[in-house]
């Protein structure tokens, strides 16, 4: 006789403190009752840049300085 295991054994819900993300945690725990998995919730933390990185704004900077004729 062959067992089965069920479906899911946990569940990751990212929530980003939105509203909108919020609205999967109950669909989470309703499939986790139904197969009686773990529901681990994570919290997620977009950087937002004020400005690029140095790389990048060094490369933009040389690239636009070729492009009028006035690089090295």
């Amino acid at each position: 006789m062959k067992t089965t295991q069920p479906p899911y054994r946990s569940i990751l819900v990212p929530l980003d403190g939105s509203p909108f993300s919020e609205q999967a945690l109950p669909l989470a725990f309703a499939i986790a009752a139904r197969s009686g998995a773990l529901v681990q919730v994570a919290m997620v933390h977009h950087r937002h840049w004020r400005s690029p990185p140095r790389w990048r704004s060094r490369r933009s900077r040389r690239s636009s300085t070729r492009k009028r004729g006035c690089g090295r």
